[in-house]
């Protein structure tokens, strides 16, 4: 998920990558729109989910860009007024989130140039490792 200032981009892949549902959402800033308001829109799209494949992801990965670092389950669990599972929540932030979206996992680097996550400068796909 890409959680935006004013809209949320939810895209579900499967372990391929493969887009199996792709939709927009209310925001999730909790900052500028509010816990509640935030916890209102992540059960909007628990909802969606489970009307559309019957069962929550295994994992669900949402880039927050007021986070540096990973959210803990109390935030994850705040944030999300309990609809989605602390445990298999992961909010990062954006620089994160995309990197894992572009390496399923494995070695590379991104750049993201300003604000918008949208907006990639360069990414590699190997970087050595030491």
């Amino acid at each position: 998920m890409d959680a935006g200032g004013t809209v949320t981009k939810v895209v579900v892949c499967n372990r391929r990558g493969e887009v199996l549902d792709s939709f927009q959402a209310g925001t999730l800033n909790h900052f500028g729109a509010g816990t509640g308001a935030a916890a209102k829109h992540y059960a909007a799209i628990a909802q969606r989910l489970q009307e559309r494949f019957g069962a929550m992801p295994g994992i669900i990965y949402a880039r927050h860009s007021a986070l540096s670092g990973p959210a803990d389950e109390d935030l994850v669990r705040d944030m999300t007024g309990g609809a989605f599972h602390p445990a298999r929540t992961i909010f990062h932030s954006d620089a994160y989130i995309a990197l894992l979206g572009f390496t399923l996992g494995g070695t590379g680097a991104v750049l993201i140039d300003g604000s918008d996550p949208g907006i990639y400068k360069g990414i590699m796909s190997e970087v050595p490792v030491e």
